[in-house]
């Protein structure tokens, strides 16, 4: 038995499908084939066989057939696969419905998990947190409870910040000391100006803003 492939290798997925249809030729004929054969896209033939993976090919079959028969309760949880996929819009739906944790920016799976489990299921949930969740760094934990907090002000109202507090060693304090003589570069373009003005170049000194164009051509 033989199937036809563009890959250049086998696939895990090819062994799933030929397993299936040598079941399906073994009811038929009464013979379990020994080997199948995979036509790859580069004209080799790749030989399997079939002992090394029809028990795990069939349980996972089982598993399949079990959940269809009798469906349990699932959600949608991001991935890796999310930007091609044509249920994401029906998914995002979803999250903003229930007010997901996953709405939540830059939080991970690992941290939703931990919050669920600390009795923590949605956004506004969070926004409230003012203990510990186990297994999360307080600081982790501060982190998120800030994110969910402003997102949820949005939801309710007019966009909202908070000045986060300086810390030693980081953001504005990695920069040096100001000295005399300082100068602050800036370029921007204006793609939408009216005879080709290209770029805006701006340069801050000595409490002063200069700014020149430079025409593109």
């Amino acid at each position: 038995m033989a199937d036809t492939k563009l890959k250049r290798s086998p696939h895990p997925k090819h062994v799933l499908q030929l397993v299936l249809y040598s079941d399906f030729l073994t009811e038929v004929q009464g013979i379990a084939p020994e080997f199948t054969h995979v036509e790859l896209g580069t004209g080799e033939r790749a030989t399997l066989r079939l002992a090394d993976y029809v028990h795990y090919a069939r349980a996972a079959r089982g598993r399949l057939e079990s959940f269809v028969a009798a469906p349990m309760p699932t959600r949608p949880v991001p991935c890796a696969d999310c930007g091609p996929c044509r249920w994401a819009d029906h998914c995002e739906s979803l999250w903003q419905a229930e007010d997901s944790l996953f709405n939540v920016a830059n939080i991970s799976r690992g941290q939703v998990k931990k919050l669920e489990v600390a009795g923590i299921n949605t956004m506004a949930a969070l926004a409230e947190v003012d203990r510990p969740v186990r297994g999360m760094a307080e600081g982790t934990r501060a982190r998120l409870v800030t994110q969910a907090r402003l997102q949820h002000a949005r939801k309710t109202g007019s966009p909202s910040f908070e000045l986060r507090s300086a810390e030693p060693g980081k953001g504005f304090d990695l920069l040096p000391a100001p000295q005399p003589g300082d100068l602050f570069y800036d370029i921007e373009g204006d793609p939408h100006y009216e005879g080709g003005l290209e770029y805006l170049h701006g340069v801050w000194a000595d409490g002063q803003f200069r700014a020149f164009w430079a025409l593109g051509t």
